[in-house]
């Protein structure tokens, strides 16, 4: 069992509910960050980073009363504001994404200084410490974002750490982890507004198999949702063309050799201790 199924579970809380299914029914000691305050707004395109950084950011604004936060994307239907700071989604394009992806630890770290948050990069040099430093975050009570390359092929292994070409490149947040009966550690990872089992070894694979630099990528769009933006390979043009389609593409930008890949990195978030009053105008 590797998506943990909630949806007939009773609980307060969705830690209440996962508790129920690893420590009372299976008999795992688990380490939590606990509670939890997630926003879970749905993920539109390629914005699993983004999606990750509004999570974390929502979970501070929700559990230490700090100021609202700016939503993930604009309502679609109220009329479009010209501020580039009306969603998440928009003050990353502001800052030279395209169509919301980020590459680099640098731009998710802009990101979190333009919300007045404080982040913390992390490069672990060898899988054991990335796994060590993970625990240690959730001992803390300190979510997590990871990267890694994610398997999307429909199946059991949907949504969990492959180690391929590092095509896949995704996010998620980690908000607690056990100990296996082989004394192996296994995150419990919440991806695409679902909760995952991650074995703790497969995740850091996987994060050190990312590629230390991205290449740049081509997106299409083929709705009138203006975040709904996929990837464009020669597979998907094929399709497109077949049925006479017509869509818009973006490509992404050159990520600069000065900027770091999201190898093997972990991502820290948490408010300024002094906050600005300028976040509650947003």
């Amino acid at each position: 069992m590797h998506k943990l199924p909630l949806n007939d579970i009773s609980g307060d809380n969705d830690i209440d509910k996962l508790s129920y299914l690893l420590e009372q029914t299976a008999g795992f000691k688990c380490k939590w960050v606990d509670p939890i305050c997630f926003d879970k707004t749905s993920q539109v395109g390629e914005t699993c980073k983004l999606k990750a950084l509004h999570e974390v950011m929502t979970h501070f604004t929700n559990k230490e009363r700090h100021p609202s936060i700016v939503p993930l994307y604009e309502d679609m239907t109220k009329k479009p504001s010209p501020s580039p700071f009306s969603s998440l989604f928009s003050i990353a394009r502001d800052e030279g994404s395209q169509v919301g992806e980020m590459y680099s630890m640098e731009s998710l770290e802009r990101l979190c200084n333009t919300m007045d948050f404080d982040s913390e990069a992390i490069f672990p040099h060898t899988t054991d410490e990335y796994v060590s430093i993970l625990r240690q975050k959730i001992d803390n009570q300190m979510l997590s974002i990871v990267f890694f390359d994610v398997d999307c092929t429909e199946g059991a292994r949907f949504a969990l750490p492959r180690i391929g070409d590092g095509g896949n490149e995704h996010a998620v947040i980690l908000i607690g982890y056990y100990f296996n009966e082989w004394d192996e550690t296994q995150f419990i990872a919440y991806c695409w507004d679902d909760y995952y089992i991650y074995d703790g070894m497969e995740l850091a694979l996987s994060a050190f198999s990312l590629p230390k630099q991205h290449p740049p990528e081509v997106f299409f769009n083929d709705s009138v949702n203006p975040y709904r933006w996929s990837k464009l390979d020669e597979k998907t043009i094929l399709q497109l063309g077949a049925k006479n389609a017509v869509f818009i593409c973006q490509k992404s930008r050159e990520v600069v050799d000065s900027e770091t890949s999201l190898k093997g990195g972990i991502l820290s978030v948490k408010p300024l201790e002094n906050q600005p009053e300028r976040l509650c105008q947003f």
